[in-house]
């Protein structure tokens, strides 16, 4: 991918936040104040511990932990744009950040986009076509840019039922 940040690099480049869910309604663009948060269905979010018992779409059909490369800066499809705004940072940039967990809910307009569009609490790596995530299983795979959102999201939940077929992903 292009935009590539140099090497070497006296901070770590990379967080792995964990899957806390589905965000229902993010804060319009250009805008600040509290999300509308959906029911938790992550596996991962602060202080709701779950058993591998409670995990009823399989451990190996659940996302556990995502790739979100270029974390202190703000990168957005290759582009450093914190170059341009300096305190303009991602949220949770520490690797053990509290602040570490991300929602599904898409970056474009149309919140269609889910990998590689910024690293701000999203899917990010300098891989072209998509990034890396460790399912419950601690197998890890390569989630395509173009997985459709709905799937995607479905990946995220792990008690809705859904099983997605890994030639999906």
């Amino acid at each position: 991918m292009a935009g590539t940040p140099p090497s070497p690099t006296t901070r770590s480049t990379t967080a792995s936040p964990g899957a806390s869910g589905r965000l229902v309604s993010p804060p319009p663009p250009g805008t600040w104040g509290p999300p509308t948060y959906g029911d938790i269905q992550g596996i991962m979010f602060l202080n709701k511990p779950r058993r591998i018992s409670e995990v009823r779409d399989g451990l190996s059909h659940t996302f556990l932990i995502s790739e979100d490369a270029g974390r202190p800066e703000l990168w957005v499809r290759g582009k450093n744009v914190a170059v341009a705004d300096p305190d303009r940072k991602p949220e949770g940039a520490g690797w053990a950040d509290y602040e570490s967990e991300y929602y599904t809910h898409g970056t474009s307009d149309d919140r269609s986009c889910h990998t590689n569009c910024n690293n701000d609490n999203e899917d990010y790596s300098f891989h072209p076509g998509g990034a890396h995530k460790l399912f419950a299983d601690g197998s890890v795979h390569f989630i395509k840019e173009t997985m459709s959102m709905r799937d995607f999201a479905r990946l995220h939940s792990f008690n809705g039922g859904e099983v997605i077929s890994a030639d999906q992903y």
